[in-house]
């Protein structure tokens, strides 16, 4: 650890404490309880059943957290809704398109994007906007399951008790 710690070669002094700490996490932690930048990935410690958005492929499973949020807000300031390969390429490469489709729904709000096709964000809070206009529009017809506003059409395909019934 001592020679970790030398290749390192930053002096105490001239470093903060917050990144001593990311530098002794990246060097003692498991990659998986990390995020890049060598901050905690606080969806590591909740239990599974609390773990948002998994994703499961035939490579094992993979969770979505805040940081691949973020980089689809991102993304989705850069590119518009739609272009999913531009996406893939430039923000979410271990992600594949589907996937990425799958997750600006939960971004957006919405079970339904096609109206949203073409749209670029001017900034990751208009995302956020929108997220929570949804929201409170779904809440209001009683749309809202699982964190969507789910559409006429895929009310229709749950089941004949959501067509006739709030399905909140």
């Amino acid at each position: 650890m001592k020679e970790a710690l030398k290749s390192a070669s930053i002096p105490d002094h001239e470093k903060s404490r917050d990144e001593w700490s990311r530098i002794l996490r990246k060097l003692l932690s498991p990659e998986e309880i990390l995020l890049p930048d060598g901050t905690i990935n606080q969806d590591y410690f909740k239990p599974a059943v609390y773990k948002k958005n998994k994703v499961f492929s035939l490579d094992g499973e993979k969770t979505w957290g805040s940081y691949e949020w973020n980089l689809l807000k991102t993304a989705l300031c850069s590119y518009a809704v739609g272009d999913w390969q531009q996406i893939r390429e430039n923000f979410l490469t271990r992600w594949s398109e589907e996937i990425i489709e799958e997750q600006t729904k939960y971004v957006l709000g919405t079970s339904d994007i096609q109206s949203y096709i073409g749209w670029k964000a001017t900034s990751s809070s208009e995302i956020d906007d929108i997220l929570e206009k949804n929201r409170k529009l779904a809440i209001e017809e009683g749309r809202w399951i699982e964190n969507l506003y789910v559409s006429d059409s895929m009310m229709d395909l749950k089941s004949n008790k959501c067509m006739n019934e709030s399905c909140v």
